[in-house]
């Protein structure tokens, strides 16, 4: 089980026991400009368009989310 800090043990494919985690909620004012800069890093780091393309993609669906706020 993965844990996270605010969310507690998460039960995740492919995440070794106790590994911690962090989650972006769509709600958080701030989660598609982070996600859109670990897309950038991906793609600096690694070249890898594709993965690239899919992180970012998440990253437009969150700015789409119509209700925002600052995280707990």
């Amino acid at each position: 089980m993965a844990v996270c800090l605010k969310y507690g043990k998460m039960s995740l494919q492919n995440v070794p026991h106790k590994e911690p985690i962090f989650i972006f909620r769509a709600q958080d004012i701030f989660a598609g400009k982070y996600i859109k800069m670990y897309a950038e890093e991906v793609l600096e780091r690694t070249g890898d368009v594709a993965n690239y393309k899919k992180i970012l993609l998440s990253a437009q669906n969150f700015q789409l989310w119509a209700s925002k706020k600052i995280p707990d």
